[in-house]
């Protein structure tokens, strides 16, 4: 399934502000958009960019995101709120409840 990149609106590229002049998109790679898998879904923590950026004394820094693991995707079963899944697997194979 084909999604369109949000950050540049499906265009592939931005344009830098003043100067008249396009750079590709970050985010989609310059295609404008993302081929996700059937049973996948853009990364919730960092849109499919596959880094998230984070701030020290002014200065920004990129990482990989550790939600997706620098993919850009996640399963859509997965859950990502930061439950335990030893804690769900073993709620899953107690038949007492």
């Amino acid at each position: 399934m084909l999604r369109k990149c949000e950050m540049c609106n499906g265009k592939g590229h931005l344009m830098l502000p003043g100067l008249n002049i396009g750079v590709s998109c970050d985010v989609c790679r310059g295609k404008g958009g993302f081929d996700v898998p059937d049973n996948k879904e853009l990364c919730p923590t960092c849109g499919g960019s596959r880094t998230t950026t984070f701030s020290i004394g002014g200065l920004k820094f990129a990482e990989t995101c550790k939600t997706c693991y620098g993919t850009g995707f996640v399963d859509k079963d997965d859950k990502i709120s930061g439950d335990n899944p030893a804690e769900d697997k073993a709620d899953s194979n107690n038949p007492d409840e």
